[in-house]
């Protein structure tokens, strides 16, 4: 039998390595969960990103040049014989050769074979006499696309004053007031790398502002509803 001397030593001995294994299970566990707390990633709230719109995109100079040559092209008219706009008369305005080729303006379906108007014309101007600075409010771009800077695709509403020229009115009617002429938007689509225009969106007959011009021609006002016109392209 033990004597109570070993006795008393052993059990001295189980309580120290009882306190031990306590103290380093204690640490271990406290340990770990610093650890653990560490690693945690920090997210900090993510920062919104700014996303390019058609209001960060400036023209330059020479592009607002072209889209008031290239809109004031888009809105004219003659029906006079041998003065009507040609496509060679486009492209020299900007327009692609097979846009050119194919652009009717709307207002051909006004005058275009009718006897009693073989001398009328519409006459149209961007900007009007104003510096770059007028003509950069009748310039408004709508949107565009492309990887970068000097490549883009770029859509502009063209703001055009039209006036009418020697319209024959109908009986009873007279022409020759402001009353009949107006404004409306030619929206463009340029290519930065040809440089040249791709397709031009015309206004719809019921937004040429050319109520007073219909009135006086003795035709009915187009409603609200009627297509578009639109040439180079389908919206």
């Amino acid at each position: 039998m033990l004597d109570k001397k070993k006795l008393a030593a052993l059990i001295v001995a189980g309580v120290v390595v009882i306190v031990g294994l306590t103290v380093v299970i204690t640490l271990g566990l406290s340990g770990g969960a610093g650890k653990q707390r560490a690693a945690e990633p920090v997210t900090a709230s993510p920062s919104a990103t700014a996303t390019p719109t058609a209001t960060d995109l400036e023209l330059t100079t020479d592009e607002m040049s072209v889209f008031k040559t290239a809109g004031e092209a888009a809105a004219k008219f003659d029906n006079r014989p041998g003065s009507a706009v040609k496509p060679a008369d486009y492209v020299k305005a900007g327009f692609t050769e097979s846009l050119a080729n194919s652009y009717k303006p709307i207002w051909a379906g006004l005058f275009a074979g009718r006897a009693d108007q073989n001398n009328a014309r519409i006459e149209s101007q961007v900007g009007g006499l104003g510096g770059a600075g007028v003509l950069k409010q009748s310039l408004k771009v709508l949107d565009y696309s492309g990887s970068k800077p000097g490549s883009y695709t770029i859509r502009v509403a063209v703001d055009v004053a039209w006036v009418p020229q020697e319209v024959k009115p109908s009986p009873g009617k007279q022409m020759g007031g402001t009353s009949q002429s107006g404004h409306a938007i030619w929206t463009l689509t340029y290519d930065q790398l040809s440089q040249r225009i791709l397709k031009v969106e015309q206004p719809a007959w019921q937004d040429l502002g050319a109520e007073g011009l219909f009135d006086a021609m003795g035709l009915p006002v187009p409603t609200k509803g009627a297509d578009t016109a639109a040439q180079g392209g389908t919206k």
